[in-house]
């Protein structure tokens, strides 16, 4: 049973792009479009793809990590690109390197997307690390949860409870999300549905390092 589910959500993981809404700034842009994001000149972050409204994606040009894209919405002349960078302990430097987790959003005003310039100076706006000895080696945006917990439908304690996980359970995150000042997970389970459990629910033992994201109230 538990193989068959983790088969099921593996397969969603690789099919992990998503369907963009009206994204009217690449207009009179030649397409597709692919830029880099990098932290600096030799540090490649991760890249971004746009070939139409119901195909694009964030990728990585490297073995050892998971990405997310999360969310992708303009404003202002400027588009965001969200993304989620899960680094599962393939490929370890050295025994004490922990499993990662990365939140990022990117601005894309129109006119870098017009030059096709590449962006630098990416850095994420949420991390968080686990201890030793989670999934190493597992490339995969798969977690478990830590005790039982109730998912619900938005990011709040106030949420409606849609169903409810044991500890144990095996799910797919999707994102990570701030609201009333506490972290969310943002996940996914086949034949269950989508919705929020805290980040505390999350095994086994991980730690944020960093948090700078938008509240969602």
């Amino acid at each position: 049973m538990k193989k068959n589910l983790i088969t099921s959500l593996l397969f969603f993981v690789f099919l992990s792009q998503m369907v963009a809404g009206d994204i009217s700034i690449f207009d009179g842009i030649k397409l597709p479009y692919f830029v880099y994001l990098k932290k600096d000149k030799y540090t490649q972050v991760a890249y971004f793809k746009y070939d139409d409204k119901s195909n694009y994606s964030v990728g990585y040009n490297g073995s050892g990590y998971s990405v997310l894209t999360t969310d992708l919405y303009e404003r202002d002349d400027v588009l965001y690109v969200e993304f989620i960078k899960i680094w599962n302990g393939a490929e370890e430097i050295s025994k004490t390197d922990r499993r990662k987790i990365y939140k990022y959003c990117v601005a894309l005003p129109r006119q870098t997307i017009m030059k096709r310039e590449e962006v630098f100076g990416i850095e994420p706006v949420f991390i968080a690390e686990d201890t030793r000895g989670g999934v190493p080696g597992v490339v995969t945006s798969l977690f478990v949860s830590n005790s039982i917990v109730s998912v619900r439908n938005a990011p709040s304690e106030n949420g409606k409870e849609l169903f409810g996980l044991i500890k144990g359970s095996i799910f797919e995150l999707k994102d990570i999300v701030c609201s009333s000042k506490e972290i969310w997970i943002k996940l996914s389970i086949p034949g269950k549905g989508v919705g929020y459990i805290p980040f505390s629910c999350l095994a086994a033992d991980w730690q944020i390092l960093k948090s700078n994201l938008p509240s969602k109230d």
